[in-house]
This record gives structure tokens, sequence and C-alpha cells, in this order.
């Protein structure tokens, strides 16, 4: 899926961000994808964007072998605000491991932690467990499950994010939104909020 953001002009050179969502992590983090993207000339700055699920140590050791070689200054250990490196052609390369470099997780973990109604989360956490026991869901799509449970109960229902948002039922101001929106901006030069 090919996205632009926040809308496209038609011109590369006047869009500030080109978004690709890639299949899986097996597609993002492999040589050969990464060795066709670092051929591509209108490229400057790169940014990969992954889940940790269960184990960010070995997620970031596997994005750093597979940039390693265009990127000869990647540190071993991700930086905790995320990682934005320069090589000597002045590209620059840039990786956050949801939900925030640190816990393993998914980009929903992120998004439950802008989630202000906690009373209301706590409710909701019961009721994905007892839910649980009727039907199982997989420990990696828990995160999921609530996430999307949150956003089912709320005035009104919505599946989509970007609603989510608008409509004020995720905290896009939360410390923990604001560090990724941080990383994002940095990496790609673009302004602050006015």
């Amino acid at each position: 899926m090919y996205n632009r953001w926040p809308r496209s002009t038609g011109n590369l050179d006047q869009d500030p961000v080109y978004i690709e969502s890639g299949v899986g992590v097996s597609e993002i983090l492999n040589k050969n994808s990464m060795q066709v993207t670092m051929k591509t000339n209108t490229i400057r700055n790169l940014g990969i964007i992954v889940d940790a699920n269960s184990g960010i140590q070995a997620r970031y050791r596997s994005l750093r072998i597979c940039c390693l070689e265009w990127f000869p200054t990647i540190s071993k250990d991700l930086p905790r605000d995320g990682l934005i490196v320069q090589n000597s052609n002045g590209r620059r390369f840039g990786a956050w491991v949801m939900p925030n470099n640190i816990d393993s997780g998914t980009i929903e973990s992120l998004l439950i932690e802008l989630i202000s109604n906690r009373v209301l989360m706590e409710r909701i956490n019961g009721l994905v467990e007892s839910a649980s026991e009727l039907t199982p869901i997989p420990r990696k799509n828990g995160d999921k499950a609530l996430l999307y449970t949150w956003l089912a109960v709320q005035n009104p229902p919505t599946q989509d994010l970007r609603k989510a948002f608008a409509n004020g039922f995720l905290d896009s101001k939360h410390p923990k939104a604001t560090a990724f929106v941080t990383w994002f901006r940095n990496l790609y030069g673009l302004p602050g909020r006015t």
C-alpha cells in the first residue's frame, strides 16, 4: 500500500514524505529489498518502522544487519529516542521499533498508552480477558484486541485510527506520542506544529 502524507501534490519533490506499507517484516528487513531501495536516487531519507513483537533486541539486530552495508555507523544498540544516522553520501536512515524502542510490542501497544480514560480501559481489559476464555486470542494479538474493542465502544464507534485521533479517543499530545512524532519530524526535516 502506498500513501502520500499529508496529501499528494503529484510531485515527489514537493511531497514531504512518501510512505510505503510493507506486507510484513520479512519484506521490510530484507537485504535485497534494501539494495533496490538504496539504488533509487530519489530517496534521500529512509525511515523504517516495525513492531518489536516479542523481541525488541532481535528485531533491532535484524534491522541493523539489513542496513549496515549502506549505513556502517549504525549503532549496536537502538537509541531510546529512535535511530537516525547519515552515511557518507548524505543519505539519512531512521528506525523506530514499536512501541517505544524499549519494550516488546506493537503499534497497538503504543496506541493503548494514548488512552486517557484508564477506568474504562480496565473494564475493556476485563472484557477481552473474559472473551479469551471462549475464543483463544493469541498473545501477539492481545493489544490489538484491546485497542479495537476500546474503539468499538466509543461514540461514535470506529476502527479507523485517523478518526480515533480526530475524535479525541487517542491523545496525540501524550508524551509517548510526541516522542515518536519528534523522531519522525527530525528524520525528515519537517517543521514542528504551529
